[in-house]
């Protein structure tokens, strides 16, 4: 299961690098995270280029939508269970400015995606790996090459009742 997960990665990183083409690539930070104290994950896009980007708002992290950032909930235990997420349908076409080296920053509700978390929580902790990538700008004039990673959330960090 581990290895599946790796090769669906790579196969996400050559699919946006060859689609690259004649956009310019701008260089980021994303930092994807549980926030205890709000009970939401935390994500924080800084645009580490000296351009100002403009990403559509369903190709945010904080979106759910199809654009932005792929989200995969497994069970921490031995056989990796994976958990059903739940992705919103439509999409949203408005613009957000994301200016030269600063940090846009949202949030995502775990409970918009992840029905069951308080459940699998009882058993186990849950590992959530997130892929990232976006054809920024009206024209998809800017690429965001793909970036990821994995966080954890354990029975403690949530108060399910």
């Amino acid at each position: 299961m581990k290895k599946t997960i790796f090769l669906a990665l790579i196969f996400a990183a050559v699919t946006s690098a060859h689609a690259a083409g004649n956009s310019q690539i701008i260089k980021y930070d994303l930092k994807i995270e549980f926030d205890k104290t709000t009970q939401k994950i935390k994500t924080s896009l800084q645009n580490l280029s000296k351009t100002d980007i403009a990403i559509r708002r369903d190709a945010v992290p904080s979106s759910l939508y199809i654009r932005g950032v792929k989200i995969s909930a497994f069970e921490d235990s031995e056989n990796l269970k994976r958990i059903p997420v739940y992705y919103p349908m439509g999409s949203n076409s408005e613009f957000l400015t994301v200016p030269a080296e600063s940090t846009l920053t949202g949030y995502l509700d775990l409970t918009s995606f992840m029905k069951s978390h308080c459940e699998v929580l009882e058993k186990n902790s849950i590992l959530i790996f997130w892929n990232y990538s976006s054809q920024a700008g009206e024209f998809g004039e800017y690429l965001l090459l793909p970036t990821d990673g994995v966080f954890r959330i354990k029975k403690s960090d949530i108060p399910c009742s």
